[in-house]
């Protein structure tokens, strides 16, 4: 299907990739909060110009190296794949980073420079019985998806959603990215609202944020 898009990105230049990735956690949490426990779960991410991702891609990669350069000379990865999480950037102990805090805006202004645009969903869970994951997930996709949706009927195009795997070491069939996947197609061709969702092209695509520059910056 990616062979399919790049193709469609030739034929009509304004296609979109809506890169995505989760934060937070789906886990129970304690009144007050105890270190480590959250009362979110996020799904968060950005949309970017299709025939954009290449150079935003070498321009990402040119920040990694700029502000973590010993952290990649000393990792046994290469710089493409070497990534910088979100939590490492933004935990508390992160706080007093001016290194970190010089790195985000520097991302967020690449963001702006090739006129993406930020989206997300939050959930403040229930402490003591919160959705289950998937759950949280499949319903915080259909909701970003009817927003990227609206901005593509504005904007003239159609697009793709892009996650982080978190299953691909599953059977086929199994897994949290199967049944995202099968919520989502379900939710686009049996529920009235998402029948009418026409710019989006197929189900999510998943792919590991390793290689995938936009879904590192997502997890940002």
């Amino acid at each position: 299907m990616w062979e399919i898009f790049c193709k469609m990105i030739k034929s009509n230049p304004r296609q979109y990739i809506l890169y995505l990735d989760e934060s937070g956690s789906s886990d129970k949490h304690d009144i007050p909060l105890k270190n480590g426990q959250t009362s979110c779960f996020t799904i968060a991410g950005f949309v970017l110009l299709a025939s954009r991702w290449k150079t935003f891609n070498r321009q990402y990669l040119k920040l990694k190296t700029q502000y973590f350069k010993k952290e990649i000379d000393n990792s046994s990865k290469n710089k493409d794949i070497w990534e910088i999480k979100g939590t490492a950037l933004l935990s508390p102990r992160s706080a007093t980073s001016s290194r970190n805090e010089k790195f985000v805006k520097s991302v967020f202004k690449l963001i702006t420079k090739h006129q993406g645009v930020i989206v997300g969903k939050t959930f403040i869970k229930s402490h003591q019985n919160p959705m289950p994951n998937t759950k949280m997930c499949s319903s915080s996709i259909q909701h970003i998806a009817r927003k990227y949706n609206k901005y593509l009927e504005d904007h003239g195009g159609n697009g793709i959603i892009m996650m982080d795997s978190r299953s691909a070491h599953q059977q086929k069939g199994k897994g949290a990215d199967y049944t995202i996947a099968k919520d989502y197609m379900k939710y686009i061709f049996a529920n009235e609202t998402g029948k009418t969702l026409k710019q989006i092209i197929e189900a999510p695509l998943f792919a590991g944020s390793s290689v995938v520059a936009g879904i590192q910056v997502a997890d940002i």
